[in-house]
């Protein structure tokens, strides 16, 4: 149960950061809500094409401390939820091959539980 509570402050927190990030950009470069979200999102992943940029010293600043502040904890988020994955993950898989490999012996070898078979059993 902490690994949902976990995860869900992670997306929470991520939405806060492009929230932020989308009005920031909205307000001081008098873009669209589109073309805000949009350029929030390039900037956190680090990806940056380079078609919007910001243009008036404020955005310049406040790009400065969103990028010192949202690439560190997307790449921190990422790494918590690759961890999440393969301890969690990793464990259902492991339960969900064991259960079809017993589903499997069982249905193979029915007698195995109940003693022997009929074929095998002396007439008394």
């Amino acid at each position: 149960m902490e690994i949902h509570i976990r995860l869900a402050s992670i997306i929470m927190v991520l939405v806060i950061l492009l929230s932020i990030g989308t009005i920031a950009y909205k307000h001081l470069e008098n873009w669209t809500w589109v073309q805000s979200l949009y350029f929030s999102a390039v900037t956190l992943t680090t990806v940056g094409y380079g078609d919007l940029y910001p243009t008036h010293d404020a955005s310049r600043l406040f790009t400065v401390v969103f990028v010192f502040a949202g690439v560190s904890f997307v790449l921190f988020s990422l790494t918590l939820m690759a961890d999440a994955y393969f301890k969690y993950g990793h464990i259902r898989f492991e339960n969900r091959v064991r259960t079809v490999g017993n589903k499997i012996q069982e249905r193979r070898r029915p007698w195995k539980s109940k003693g022997l078979s009929w074929r095998f059993r002396k007439k008394i």
